[in-house]
């Protein structure tokens, strides 16, 4: 301390004086003073001060930002703000002694605007050789300095960077990002991206392209090697989990969308193609008839394959455009050619011609006519007249169980009664027509007898005879109608019977009773006693003149 006298001396207006004596102590002062770290800086800046007062006992710090402290060390204080400019902090220190008397010194602490870096990723799980997006959340910077952990690095604000991982387990990314402000401030931000391995499909189908039949497609996967599935669609319905699928055969031509899947829990690929089979060519097959009668009606038995549209001709003028053509019917004899012109599904024409295959033959006609119009039994007989044509062969029924084979029968019924005639005329291809008439027989019953008759003379026959016979060596009646009871009775002039005949198809032979004994020539009565089927009784009688 220092204790200074203090003298005052007063004079008045009339000259008088006096004085007076006053001692003054005054104290040392002290000298603030201290030393910042740093004068200016990036916050959180933190700064060490370093007190150099002397002559001090307390020191009072006031740091500028609200922030005080009373140390009589080195304190040390960290500044931040939230302005977006630099701002300056003025730091004040008091040092005081012990008598109170204080010292005031000050210096300013500039702190740059506060920055922060951050970011956001569109996806941090990613399959490989995925680009993500990063978009910069930072603030207070304007240079940026991004490593992506793949040697990749960037210079923008939002990058993008394409992640590759060629292994077949999951690989982590770290991604940092170092921002930069205005003022050489610097922060940094780590976040993490996970990458999946890649399935790569490929497969090769052979052939590209082929024409049905040809149908099987031979697959070769080609897909990166790995712990993957396999889905495989065909584009016909059918699929397979396969690696390497059997061979693919499709039913029928078309374009197929061939796919295959390779995936794992996370990531897929897909590779597509897209195969061809081509429509085919028809093959044309179908089956001409065999050689028939007219009318010859003709059933196709079309085997042909892969046709459209048809176009039939049958050779007379007819067609058809159906694949299965109705029965068509050929009515006039000749020899045919069938073709057939065919559109197949690849729209090519294949035209078939099978020439002269249809052959048509000509049916035989069947007609008759007989005489006489109504024929008496037993004896009258029916003559048929054939008047069929393209025919050489013949099968009458005469319709009472007879048959003929002739072109022109006779025949003669034995009972009366309408009868139906058919008669089946036939040619060498099996043409055959019938036709059918029906004739009606009476009984009416006559006898004419003859006036004479020359007798064999080299022996009788017992008066057999035929009723068609034109020989007159047997005495006989012509009989018309059927003869129930007969009796025929030969008398000679002196009244003696020479032959008896109860049956009307045994006449007499001129011989004396049937023996070997020549009747003379003379003029002889006969008398014939019966009864016709129509019930009829006859009893006739009349002379015949037997010549030798």
């Amino acid at each position: 301390d220092t204790v200074y006298t203090v003298k005052q001396k007063v004079r008045s207006g009339f000259g008088c004086e006096d004085s007076s004596t006053i001692n003054v102590r005054v104290y040392p002062l002290p000298i603030a003073s201290f030393n910042t770290s740093v004068q200016r800086g990036c916050q959180p800046l933190l700064v060490s001060f370093t007190n150099n007062s002397s002559i001090n006992l307390n020191n009072y710090w006031d740091f500028g930002d609200g922030d005080t402290s009373k140390s009589n060390g080195n304190p040390s204080h960290t500044f931040t703000h939230t302005d977006v400019a630099s701002k300056i902090f003025t730091a004040r220190l008091i040092a005081e002694t012990e008598k109170g008397c204080r010292d005031t010194t000050t210096k300013q602490v500039e702190v740059y605007p506060q920055i922060n870096a951050d970011f956001s990723i569109n996806d941090t799980s990613v399959c490989s050789e995925h680009e993500v997006e990063f978009t910069n959340t930072s603030s207070g910077e304007n240079q940026y300095n991004w490593d992506f952990g793949d040697g990749n690095s960037e210079r923008i604000s939002d990058p993008r960077n394409v992640f590759v991982n060629n292994d077949t387990v999951n690989r982590q990314f770290s991604i940092e990002l170092v921002v930069t402000s205005l003022y050489g401030c610097k922060d940094s931000v780590t976040k993490t991206v996970t990458v999946y391995p890649q399935p790569q499909a490929l497969f090769v189908p052979t052939p590209i392209n082929q024409k049905y039949p040809d149908a099987t497609v031979v697959i070769t996967n080609n897909s990166s090697a790995g712990p993957w599935a396999y889905n495989w669609s065909f584009g016909d319905g059918s699929t397979s989990t396969d690696k390497f699928p059997v061979d693919k055969t499709y039913a029928t031509w078309g374009k197929y969308e061939i796919t295959l899947i390779t995936s794992t829990s996370n990531c897929s690929d897909t590779a597509l193609q897209i195969i061809k089979i081509e429509p085919p060519r028809a093959v044309v097959d179908f089956k001409a008839p065999a050689p028939g009668c007219s009318p010859l009606t003709l059933n196709i038995e079309n085997n042909s394959l892969f046709g459209k549209q048809y176009l039939w001709n049958y050779g007379d003028g007819g067609t058809s455009s159906a694949e299965n053509p109705a029965p068509y019917t050929y009515n006039r004899p000749g020899v045919y050619t069938l073709s057939v012109t065919v559109i197949g599904e690849d729209n090519d024409i294949v035209d078939v011609i099978k020439k002269d295959s249809v052959i048509v033959h000509a049916k035989s006609r069947a007609f008759f006519d007989y005489r006489p119009n109504e024929v008496s039994v037993p004896n009258v007989p029916l003559i048929l007249y054939n008047l069929s044509d393209n025919a050489d062969t013949y099968l009458w029924n005469m319709g009472d169980g007879t048959t003929y084979t002739e072109l022109n029968p006779e025949h003669t019924y034995q009972e009366a009664g309408v009868y139906t005639i058919s008669l089946i005329a036939d040619n060498p291809f099996g043409c055959a027509d019938t036709f059918e008439n029906a004739v009606t027989a009476t009984a009416s019953g006559s006898l004419v007898f003859p006036t004479a008759f020359t007798p064999n003379p080299g022996g009788g026959n017992g008066g057999k005879y035929d009723p068609k016979t034109l020989d007159n060596s047997v005495f006989f009646p012509i009989v018309e109608g059927g003869v129930v009871d007969y009796q025929l009775l030969i008398f000679n002039r002196w009244g003696e019977l020479v032959f008896e005949s109860k049956d009307v198809l045994t006449g007499w032979d001129g011989y004396y009773r049937g023996g070997s004994e020549l009747c003379p020539q003379d003029v002889y009565v006969w008398k014939a006693i019966g009864k016709y089927l129509n019930g009829n009784i006859f009893e006739e009688a009349g002379e015949i003149t037997l010549l030798r």
